[in-house]
């Protein structure tokens, strides 16, 4: 006998029919204003994510065994998970990622890619890459495809031997011995008039700012942009306090009198 009774299991009219007052209210204008800019806005993050795991895959396979000392086994796999993504996926997102182009390919570009099977070297390409990398000389059949492969792994083994040296360096902000930077900034005039001694050092310094600057112009976010001014600030403290105790260490070298 069936009860009148609705079961806990019963579905109400709202899951039953979602979204029904957007349905009744759809509007076909705003409906592409609006799919429009989630679009873009979509494919701007996508393209961001995408450059970034592709950089961070790079940058730990060049580092192979040589891990920092904060992540002495920090894999591919772990920084998946750091991330909060799949491995599988974060695979598929570099797949659709063209480094060449800086851009997020179509999931239909990738058909004639793997019917082409382009993964497999093509006349010689692999070889001539490698023997570039390990000689710095292009050999004979050098293509611009050969170019642009190359240039994309010397920036990427640039970029990881930075990262090694700067990106995993703890930033001092207390120093145990003396802070000779702070100690100089308190007579800063005698470094304002400092003069270098050949045009050379001189446009090299301008050269040196207008990157810094242009570097921190590139953050919209003004309290962003100053945390990044102070951050580099820490960082030339810090470089600067190494070079001022190795001249101290110097000097107290020279002052002993040898009998």
């Amino acid at each position: 006998m069936n009860s009148l009774v609705p079961s806990n299991n019963s579905v109400s009219a709202k899951e039953a029919f979602p979204f029904e007052q957007e349905i009744i209210q759809w509007d076909l204008e705003s409906a592409i204003n609006r799919c429009s800019e989630n679009f873009h806005s979509f494919q701007k993050s996508a393209a961001l994510l995408a450059k970034d795991l592709y950089i961070a895959h790079e940058v730990l396979a060049v580092r192979g065994g040589n891990r920092t000392e904060d992540a002495p086994e920090f894999t591919w796999t772990n920084f998946c998970d750091a991330v909060g993504i799949s491995r599988k996926t974060a695979m598929l997102w570099m797949k659709l990622y063209d480094p060449v182009e800086d851009r997020v390919r179509a999931p239909e570009e990738l058909a004639p890619l793997k019917s082409a099977n382009l993964e497999i070297d093509d006349g010689g390409h692999e070889a001539r890459v490698a023997h570039a990398m390990a000689t710095g000389e292009r050999p004979s059949g050098w293509t611009q495809k050969d170019e642009l492969e190359y240039k994309k792994r010397r920036a990427n083994e640039h970029f990881a031997e930075l990262a090694q040296k700067w990106g995993s360096k703890k930033i001092k902000t207390n120093f145990k011995g003396r802070d000779y930077f702070s100690e100089a900034m308190q007579n800063a005039k005698q470094y304002a008039r400092f003069t270098l001694e050949t045009k050379d050092q001189t446009l090299a310094q301008m050269e040196l700012l207008e990157h810094i600057s242009n570097y921190l112009k590139s953050f919209e976010d003004p309290s962003t942009r100053l945390a990044a001014g102070y951050n580099i600030g820490l960082r030339v403290r810090e470089v600067i306090n190494e070079f001022a105790n190795q001249m101290a260490e110097l000097n107290q070298f020279d002052s002993v009198e040898v009998e």
